[in-house]
């Protein structure tokens, strides 16, 4: 079958219609490099964001012994912090890998999600050459997903490869379930298999994966080619597997979550709130995707409290005209109408806030509901196109130019847009100009700073976190070491009693507390709140590290020597730790061991430079 651009209609393809050609080759080739070359400038971008603790702070990545906390625990469940929703193993499968390949060089984690994006872009062209059974289309629409703008997110962020994973799985996954059938209702039983590979993937991925039994059922019964001519039981045949492994899922993460979604994101919304801000979340991704001009990391939620509100009733409108489009779209191009139904089914599930971070509206959210999108404009620009084709050829030649300068625009946007994550500070920073209320990264600003040495600079950012959230427990915590590196112990240990009365449950809150305490010379104080860190994030070595010092102040280094190699079974792979054994060799007299320790460091964070100092003290002890 092929769309017959001139009527919005199907109709019957040439049998060399599916077969390879050299057009095809040259349009493979023309989708990997618009693809990839916009986004080779995120190989010089740092780790930022959530990367700093995902991948170099993370025990689970650095090394095949926690293989089964990945699968079995939730993503931050090494930070010790309580309940979250964020169930992501194959994030962590993938950073594993890519740390045993690239160790701490944020190049090479970025050059995976490059490569990711390449991967989704001709899974989607293959997705769509069989679905539509049209190559013509399956080219534009995997070009505009390339080029789309609203997708650099995903790209260029590490911690994005959770929506690349997800959508490459799950395209593949739709690609299996239809090219699985055979005439006469019969099911290709080993394509079966394979697709039920990848969706377990895809599910390991991300939730959002659970929206695909339905899409196949929505296919399968309404527009499959053969739909009239196959009984309910093969439909089922063709679909069931996907059912069973879906449920299978939901039970393995009930069973280790303690529930599907364990953490209800704003407890306050009522019901009547959730279904106005779903309303208005609509609108604004449908809108982000016709329009991807103001991007930013991080926008702030505001719930919806009327059905008056603007952007409620813009949500309304967007709603209606979906609708609209989509009943008059079955009723004349029913294959077209399917893009619609994948752009919805598959942004479902963000739409509810509960079940989403801080930041609820977030453009990676759309890098998979827009396969869909792209189906639908690529046809429009096709049909267009057929129609200049037409007259005038000047109108044709117009058309072209206006394509190709709309090309090079959303070239340029994803190249500038991808400098955003070049560093923290930058990163910071820039989100911070598009949406000035996100205080969340406000107190991220302020460390980017403090990194910097640029103490004041990060004093004022927390401070005024602190004005608009009082019990903001990281900016506290942060606030109060900064005060005792600067001798200041009787502030330091206010502001970080108040940041561990705020949260609990706040592990790093507990160890800072703990080092004011040991600065002061109250090591059972310290005791007391280095082993609260270690007993609610057992994996944090900086709880061992606090404690092993307490053992040091009070003279005790066989006890301090025993807590370092405690720390180094929990993560061998932490610089920290093996700079801080080598300083506690240097003390005790064993320069080789330390300079040992030094040289782990630095292999595994080459810039460490208090490591460099501790050789070079040592280099010069021995001349």
């Amino acid at each position: 079958m092929e769309l017959d651009f001139q009527h919005g209609q199907i109709k019957p393809a040439p049998s060399s219609a599916g077969c390879d050609s050299p057009p095809t080759q040259n349009w493979v080739t023309a989708l990997i490099l618009c693809a990839a070359v916009p986004y080779l400038n995120t190989l010089l971008n740092d780790f930022v964001y959530d990367d700093s603790v995902q991948v170099l702070a993370n025990p689970f990545i650095q090394s095949f012994h926690y293989l089964r906390e990945i699968f079995t625990t939730t993503a931050w469940s090494f930070t010790g912090q309580g309940p979250t929703n964020y169930y992501r193993p194959m994030m962590s499968f993938g950073y594993l890998l890519c740390y045993q390949v690239f160790g701490r060089a944020a190049y090479g984690f970025h050059l995976v999600n490059v490569a990711l994006h390449v991967a989704v872009v001709l899974a989607v062209f293959l997705l769509t050459a069989q679905l539509f059974q049209s190559r013509q289309l399956a080219f534009w629409a995997s070009l505009l997903f390339a080029l789309h703008p609203v997708h650099t997110e995903s790209v260029a962020w590490i911690g994005g490869v959770t929506d690349l994973e997800l959508t490459v799985f799950y395209v593949l996954t739709f690609y299996l379930f239809v090219k699985s059938a055979r005439p006469a209702g019969q099911t290709d039983r080993r394509t079966q298999f394979l697709m039920l590979a990848t969706f377990i993937l895809a599910a390991f991925s991300k939730e959002q994966a659970l929206t695909l039994p339905l899409l196949a059922v929505i296919y399968e019964h309404g527009l499959r080619a053969d739909r009239g001519e196959t009984t309910w039981s093969q439909k089922i045949s063709r679909y069931d597997l996907l059912w069973i492994a879906a449920a299978a899922y939901m039970v393995v993460r009930v069973w280790l979550l303690g529930a599907f979604a364990p953490l209800k994101q704003f407890p306050d919304l009522t019901r009547s709130q959730t279904v106005l801000s779903a309303v208005a979340l609509l609108g604004q991704y449908l809108w982000k995707l016709l329009f991807p001009a103001r991007l930013c990391a991080f926008y702030v939620f505001y719930k919806s409290v009327s059905p008056w509100d603007g952007r409620v009733l813009a949500g309304a409108v967007a709603a209606i005209c979906y609708v609209a489009l989509l009943f008059w779209l079955w009723r004349r191009a029913r294959a077209l109408a399917f893009g619609l139904v994948w752009l919805l089914l598959t942004l479902l599930p963000v739409l509810n806030a509960n079940w989403v971070g801080e930041n609820v509206f977030a453009e990676r959210y759309l890098y998979l509901p827009s396969v869909g999108f792209c189906w639908l404009a690529a046809w429009v620009g096709l049909w267009l196109w057929h129609k200049a084709a037409g007259t005038r050829p000047a109108w044709k030649t117009a058309y072209a130019l206006g394509l190709g300068i709309l090309a090079i625009l959303c070239v340029l946007r994803i190249v500038t847009r991808n400098r955003d994550w070049h560093d923290n500070l930058t990163f910071y920073s820039r989100t911070l100009a598009a949406s000035p209320d996100a205080y969340l990264i406000r107190v991220d600003l302020g460390a980017a700073y403090d990194e910097r040495g640029d103490t004041e600079s990060a004093e004022r950012e927390w401070q005024e976190v602190l004005r608009s959230h009082p019990h903001n427990a990281v900016a506290l915590a942060d606030l109060g070491t900064l005060y005792s590196r600067q001798n200041l112990n009787v502030l330091a240990a206010e502001y970080l009693q108040r940041s561990v009365n705020a949260d609990p449950r706040y592990a790093e809150g507990h160890i800072k507390l703990g080092f004011v305490y040991l600065n002061s010379g109250e090591t059972d104080k310290a005791e007391a709140e280095f082993l609260s860190a270690i007993k609610m994030a057992p994996l944090n070595v900086s709880g061992y590290g606090g404690m092993a010092n307490v053992y040091w102040k009070r003279g005790d280094s066989a006890k301090t020597e025993e807590l370092f190699k405690q720390a180094e079974r929990v993560n061998p792979s932490d610089p920290r730790l093996h700079f801080a054994l080598g300083e506690f060799y240097a003390r005790t007299g064993r320069p080789e061991q330390a300079r040992i320790e030094y040289e782990r460091a630095l292999r595994l964070d080459p810039g460490n430079a208090p490591a460099l100092a501790g050789l070079k003290e040592l280099n010069s002890q021995s001349h």
